[in-house]
């Protein structure tokens, strides 16, 4: 994919894809891999995937798919620790006009 604000990340944040919930109904993810990223401190109030009002820590923009069902490491946390992991508050895909396609998502934590 070739995004028009590629050479703007050079960060990186890791992602872990939802694998849906295990046989208790807890919800488990595949390994966490890496994605280059644009990354900054937020501090701004989003409405959640669920409707709630909170404030945001990061705002990120990056190539890779991200949902709210994923698992996110930012740039400078240890992707080894599952502690250290926040789900995304909201995730949006960003449409380039000219193509009609996916440029990159919107992600805020």
């Amino acid at each position: 994919m070739s995004s028009i604000i590629a050479e703007d990340m050079r960060q990186t944040l890791y992602i872990a894809k939802s694998t849906g919930p295990d046989f208790r109904g807890t919800e488990t993810y595949g390994p966490a891999g890496p994605a280059p990223c644009r990354c900054e401190p937020s501090g701004r109030m989003v409405r959640a995937a669920d409707g709630r009002q909170v404030v945001a820590e990061f705002f990120i923009l990056t190539t890779a798919k991200v949902t709210v069902d994923d698992i996110v490491w930012p740039p400078g946390e240890d992707h080894t620790k599952v502690g250290a992991s926040r789900k995304p508050l909201k995730a949006a895909p960003i449409v380039d006009l000219e193509t009609g396609q996916v440029d990159h998502y919107e992600v805020s934590l």
